[in-house]
């Protein structure tokens, strides 16, 4: 009865010595945490924004909003699209107190690069175009069946 034991008890410390090598092998090695790698590199996608502009520094070609997370400062570049109204737009035309919408890049050193900016209200082919895009989704959509 014994010799059974002995030979039970060293063929499952066999087969986990045989097992453990093999999925040491089959696991991925990870060099860097997952949380240190997207700090490193700047976001692909532009992220959006909306709120009203509180500051404006002309010289800095920066201004920053303020809105549901806080005030962000955001850069502007020679590749920022800045419109007001449906028309091109300057950094002069960013001023206090007036409402912006658009997109942004954050950058591996944390700054905000505005991609698209613009100035006030929506226009009416925006709204229109808004419109139109919840009407082809309602429109896709089942019709509701009517009830007994």
């Amino acid at each position: 009865m014994k010799t059974k034991f002995y030979l039970a008890g060293s063929i499952c410390a066999a087969s986990l010595a045989f097992c453990m090598p093999l999925n040491a092998q089959l696991s991925p090695a990870t060099t860097a945490s997952p949380a240190a790698s997207p700090a490193a590199k700047p976001a692909t996608r532009p992220i959006p924004f909306r709120g009203k502009i509180s500051a404006v520094d002309q010289s800095a070609k920066t201004f920053t909003v303020g809105g549901k997370e806080g005030s962000r400062v955001f850069k502007v570049t020679e590749t920022t699209t800045i419109t007001k109204a449906g028309a091109a737009a300057t950094m002069t035309d960013i001023v206090e107190n007036e409402q912006a919408r658009g997109t942004y890049l954050k950058q591996a050193d944390g700054t905000l690069e505005a991609k698209t900016v613009k100035l006030g209200a929506k226009t009416e082919g925006e709204k229109k175009a808004r419109k139109s895009k919840k009407g082809a989704a309602t429109e896709g959509s089942p019709a509701e069946s009517p009830t007994p």
